[in-house]
């Protein structure tokens, strides 16, 4: 056991030595480039000289590549080379990220916004302040239904990222309708029927015109030309909207602060 024991010592302190040589290797390396490089200061050193510094920039470009995508081009207009000039309290979506920030910035669009429609039914498209915002959610999706105005005219945006879909509606007023609501119904003379329903959570801020409880149910209606119908089932009342569905890139939130 004793000459056992006088191994394992001798084999450590072996190999401690052999360390310590090294590191002591390293510091008059270390010591001896930085005197043949004193005269020349910072600069003079490896890692200061132009070929190093090129390699270290093609690293970093090769590690960001694929990670980092170009922010969209943004609309014509009034800008140097065509391209509309934001003002300082402007930022624009869909910028850094592959997910979706352009998803997660309507998610976060706020009272006091303004919400730009793009679409090409020129009764939906302009530039709208956001007046009320409400917060639903079914699970684990999330959606928001965004009360907006522009003058006399009012629209509702029901945001949709897990779709990547938004719905621009127009709300109808008198339709009559409570409880329970059919799985098909009649508005302008259009049939539309049931495509979905469902229940969430949901938490409102601003000037959004929905009675304070805190689950509603919704519907999802269609009819043969691509409108779309939407229901809200607060208890008894329904609030209600129609309109059209148009892909997310088509709108556009420029943050009101």
């Amino acid at each position: 056991m004793g000459t056992l024991f006088f191994a394992f010592t001798l084999g450590g302190a072996f190999w401690v030595g052999v360390l310590a040589a090294r590191r002591m290797r390293d510091w008059g390396d270390a010591g001896r480039m930085l005197e043949a490089n004193a005269e020349h200061g910072p600069e003079g050193l490896p890692a200061a000289q132009p070929e190093v510094r090129a390699r270290i920039r093609a690293l970093v470009a090769e590690r960001l590549d694929g990670q980092i995508q170009m922010a969209p081009a943004l609309p014509g207009g009034g800008g140097i080379g065509g391209v509309r000039a934001l003002t300082s309290g402007e930022s624009w979506v869909g910028g850094v990220g592959g997910r979706g920030d352009e998803q997660d910035d309507l998610l976060a669009i706020r009272v006091g916004d303004v919400l730009l429609l793009e679409l090409a039914e020129q009764g939906a498209a302009g530039d709208y302040i956001v007046e009320g915002v409400v917060s639903l959610r079914e699970g684990a999706t999330d959606r928001r239904v965004v009360v907006v105005r522009d003058g006399d005219r009012e629209r509702w945006v029901v945001v949709e990222p897990a779709r990547g879909m938004a719905l621009v509606l127009e709300a109808l007023r008198d339709h009559g309708w409570s409880g329970e609501p059919a799985r098909s119904l009649r508005v302008d003379g259009q049939d539309f029927s049931l495509e979905r329903r469902g229940q969430s959570s949901a938490a409102g801020v601003g000037a959004h015109g929905r009675p304070a409880r805190a689950r509603v149910a919704t519907y999802v209606y269609r009819n043969l030309d691509g409108g779309v119908l939407w229901l809200e089932r607060w208890g008894h009342d329904i609030l209600a909207a129609s309109g059209r569905e148009v892909p997310l890139h088509g709108i556009r939130r420029l943050p009101g602060s």
